[in-house]
């Protein structure tokens, strides 16, 4: 799935399954994961998370909207939160 936002932002909402990598230290065994686009997209999570995705990046596009109307009408300082909330 792919959108630009109101603010000309490309948005690519793509779910893959993460290849997992093992990293064995002298320590401990750390798993890291990393994207690869040559994995399957897992529709569920693709599903799952495109309405948060949609709304969040429109959210932040109308954020950057008023920011900047804000600072052409001489505004200079700002305190803002743009957070994700994931259920």
């Amino acid at each position: 799935m792919v959108w630009t936002t109101p603010a000309g932002f490309p948005v690519v909402h793509e779910t893959r399954e993460p290849k997992a990598q093992r990293i064995a230290t002298s320590d401990r065994t750390l798993i890291v994961y990393q994207e690869d686009e040559t994995r399957k997209i897992d529709s569920r999570k693709q599903a799952n998370g495109i309405v948060a995705h949609l709304v969040h990046s429109q959210d932040a596009a109308h954020m950057m909207f008023t920011v900047n109307r804000l600072h052409a009408e001489g505004i200079r300082h700002f305190a803002m939160v743009h957070e994700r909330i994931e259920f």
